[in-house]
């Protein structure tokens, strides 16, 4: 049988990839220098000479090998310095090239001459050690032999360094487990502003253990670079080490980091998650966006999910200028003491600072209830705060002025919003949380709208308390500090005092303040519904309930025995305003009784069957001064 050499024609080239004309190709017995012959045709009736030479554009003819033979070794050379006529040095060998069934020896074979070495890859004079991997791979530099273990840092350096050249590609990371013992440097080659960028596989599918020793530093240290991009990684690390995630810090005089995006990044990091800072001079920005005309920038977006680390994301240092940070989650993490939170911005001024999409969360046992502080010693301007969502912990604001507050709610968690000296002149809207303060008379010229102040639960001996949780007792507010049942405040081991203007006796009196207020309500259960927004809450299931049209537009109602229920009309209705109720069947059999609402039966109604609900849509109108039906569901939907 008759075998094709490399189909459809074999073409000679160098090591980037340029055509050597004249070269030559022999083809001996596996393993010896005996010439087998070669032919130019499938029937193997026409021998071609051996070693056969290749036109002027490195090109060779069809060339048939005879699998009844011995396997075939190939030798490509050189055309010879002084008789370009005969062959020269010995340029690579294929050997076998035709064994039986060694597939993966052909491949190794061949990988070289599909992923050559590129120009900058040739500059640094790296070594490959993985032909089957595209250039940038990390695993093209490093052999991770048992991943999690295996030092992987100098192969990502070698990533990083051909990055940085003209004719490099980003550094990337298969799916996997990388070790660093040895940590990067970002800046070891600059030139050409050549943007670096290091990533890792889709869905979060390479995680990075930093086991650099206590104190070496964090997985990336951006000081000193500018337009870099970092994305889809998980960052993990020594716990004991406490080292940190991601460092974007101005590095000296003259030197400035800027223009950073950092995306889809999970950081499990002991040490701080992201660091920003300015740590050495404030004469300039730390984030200056290229080049350093108009004003600084810096990103991180998609995910950022900060745990098990000091403060989540922390901006410090002389300026903090135009940085983003949005869909993101700062979840504390065994690591978190008192006074450390999910987000702080502590520096001696800052602008442009925007916190888009954050969720913010407690966790039993843990000693934080801040989820976000902003507290400056000189001043925060043009602060951007939209879409967070804070369970049971607090957002500070200190120097907070000229600034948009927007949509933000504890979810009806007992979080809080505590607005300390110099917050002055800003603008919140659709603010819900259950306790509210306005710490000092420099606290003035704020607008608020659509404020809901729900008020702290009354303290009950019956609930389990997590930190961070707002109750009141004796028309004092208390936030709990230790996780317990049963431990009335005042208990300073358990509570801590807390200010809130919806208790006369310990919270600044609102209507003392220089402040506008419109369309505000103290208090009301529940997240704020603004017009045009679709807000979902849980009725708590009893014989009676009462929503409030105000807290939301859809209320669910999981039905779980056979009782009778009465739905009164919500409270707080607008004109043309619509609810939608949700009764699901949960009960594990037919519901006995069917439900009623205002004290009326519900036209047309017929219960849904166990595991399913049905739904039931009512609108407001003014003219009667009553809730009428639009809908009520024919149809049981599972549940």
């Amino acid at each position: 049988m008759a075998i094709l050499f490399a189909a459809p024609f074999f073409r000679a080239t160098d090591l980037v990839n340029a055509p050597i004309p004249g070269a030559f190709l022999g083809f001996y017995a596996t393993t010896t220098s005996a010439l087998q012959p070669i032919w130019a045709d499938a029937p193997l009736t026409i021998e071609l000479q051996n070693p056969l030479q290749s036109d002027g554009n490195g090109v060779f003819p069809a060339i048939w090998l005879d699998d009844a033979l011995p396997p075939y070794k190939y030798v490509l050379y050189a055309p010879d310095v002084n008789d370009p006529t005969i062959p020269g040095a010995v340029l690579r060998t294929g050997d076998p090239y035709t064994a039986p069934l060694n597939i993966s020896g052909l491949i190794d074979q061949l990988a070289p001459l599909i992923n050559v070495k590129t120009p900058a890859e040739i500059t640094l004079n790296l070594t490959i050690v993985n032909y089957l991997q595209l250039p940038g791979f990390v695993d093209r530099y490093g052999i991770n032999t048992v991943p999690g273990t295996t030092n992987m840092g100098n192969a990502l350096q070698n990533a990083i360094n051909q990055c940085l050249l003209p004719g490099g590609s980003p550094a990337r990371f298969n799916a996997g487990v990388y070790a660093l013992v040895t940590l990067p440097n970002l800046g070891t080659i600059s030139t050409n502003y050549i943007r670096l960028e290091i990533c890792g596989a889709s869905n979060y599918g390479t995680q990075i253990v930093n086991n650099a020793p206590a104190n070496s530093g964090p997985c990336f240290d951006c000081s000193g670079y500018s337009g870099g991009y970092i994305h889809d990684l998980v960052l993990s690390g020594n716990t004991a080490h406490k080292n940190d995630g991601i460092h974007i810090n101005h590095a000296g005089s003259g030197t400035q980091t800027q223009a950073w995006q950092i995306s889809r990044i999970v950081s499990f990091m002991p040490g701080y998650g992201i660091l920003l800072a300015d740590t050495n001079t404030n004469s300039i920005d730390a984030f200056q966006h290229w080049p350093g005309s108009g004003g600084t920038y810096m990103q991180v977006s998609q995910a950022v999910t900060l745990t098990d680390v000091n403060h989540g994301i922390y901006m410090t240092g002389g300026f903090v200028h135009n940085v983003m940070i949005s869909n993101s989650e700062v979840v504390p993490g065994a690591n978190f003491a008192t006074g450390q939170c999910g987000i702080k911005l502590d520096c001696s001024a800052s602008n442009g600072v925007s916190l888009v999409n954050i969720l913010c969360q407690t966790r039993s046992g843990l000693n934080t209830e801040t989820g976000i502080d902003i507290a400056s010693a000189g001043s925060v301007q043009a602060l951007t705060m939209q879409g967070i969502y804070h369970e049971g912990t607090a957002i500070k604001l200190t120097n907070v002025s000229n600034s948009n507050i927007k949509s933000i709610t504890d979810g009806g968690s007992g979080g809080s919003l505590i607005l300390g000296p110099g917050t002055r002149e800003n603008k919140f809207d659709g603010v819900n949380v259950a306790v509210m303060s306005l710490a000092s008379s420099s606290d003035y010229g704020n607008s608020f709208e659509g404020v809901t102040v729900r008020g702290a639960d009354a303290w009950s001996s019956s609930i389990a308390y997590s930190i961070g949780r707002m109750v009141t007792n004796s028309s004092i507010t208390y936030t709990c500090i230790v996780a317990n049942t049963n431990n009335a405040p005042p208990n300073a081991t358990f509570w801590t005092a807390s200010s809130s203007f919806t208790d006369g006796s310990d919270g600044a009196n609102l209507s003392t303040q220089p402040n506008s207020w419109r369309g505000c309500s103290l208090p009301v259960v529940g997240p704020i519904a603004p017009r045009g927004q679709k807000w979902r809450v849980l009725l708590a299931y009893s014989a009676s309930m009462a929503p409030d049209s105000y807290a939301a537009n859809i209320f669910e109602i999981r039905v779980t025995n056979n009782s009778t229920f009465d739905i009164a009309s919500p409270t707080h209705p607008y004109n043309g305003q619509e609810v939608e109720y949700v009764i699901r069947n949960e009960v594990g059999g037919a519901m006995a009784a069917a439900p009623t609402i205002a004290g009326a039966a519900i036209p047309g109604w017929t219960s849904p069957a166990n595991g399913f609900h049905r739904c039931i849509i009512q609108y407001y109108s003014s003219d009667f001064s009553s809730w009428k039906y639009k809908h009520v569901g024919t149809t049981d939907l599972p549940n």
